[in-house]
């Protein structure tokens, strides 16, 4: 039999439990920051993507709102003229009625004043309807008034008034 000749005392492990451990986390932690950085490399362009994409669609919105906001003023522009307009057609139609509904009344005032005349004139109320009334008069029946009034008694003065007495030539 032969004997196996003995390993060098360099291949003797110097390195304890602990030691070994701690090489072995730091592996791994190696091994993980690699995966880690290939993750991100691979994710990173898609993350990119999106928030392009996600700005393409908020500045699309922006110019879509603005846009809408434009058209919309341009749009109620003609609205208001053309408000404007029929407002401004509203009142000519109304104060065409209302001068419509005043001829109308003033009319029928006069009608109503005609109807009045003419029942007059029957009644024989109006002699003439533009011209004045003529009345007659009597002179024979105004001297017996007017004698009345030359008396002084009719009049309710006193002969008596030293006043009056002064004023009178007798």
């Amino acid at each position: 039999m032969e004997f196996v000749k003995g390993a060098s005392s360099a291949s003797i492990p110097t390195q304890t439990d602990k030691q070994m451990e701690a090489g072995r986390k730091e592996a791994r932690r190696k091994e993980e920051e690699l995966s880690s950085r290939d993750q991100d490399c691979r994710y990173e362009p898609r993350e990119r993507q999106w928030l392009a994409a996600l700005e393409r669609a908020i500045t699309q919105d922006r110019a879509t709102k603005s846009s809408h906001a434009q058209v919309k003023s341009d749009m109620l522009k003609p609205q208001k003229v053309r408000d404007d307009a029929t407002d401004r057609a509203d009142e000519e139609r109304e104060k065409s009625e209302l001068e419509q509904a005043s001829k109308m009344f003033l009319q029928q005032q006069m009608d109503g004043l005609r109807r009045g005349e003419e029942e007059a004139r029957k009644a024989g109320m109006l002699v003439d309807s533009g011209g004045p009334v003529k009345l007659n008069t009597s002179f024979a029946a105004a001297a017996p008034t007017t004698k009345a009034v030359a008396s002084g008694d009719a009049l309710g003065f006193s002969v008596d008034d030293k006043e009056d007495e002064a004023l009178t030539p007798d």
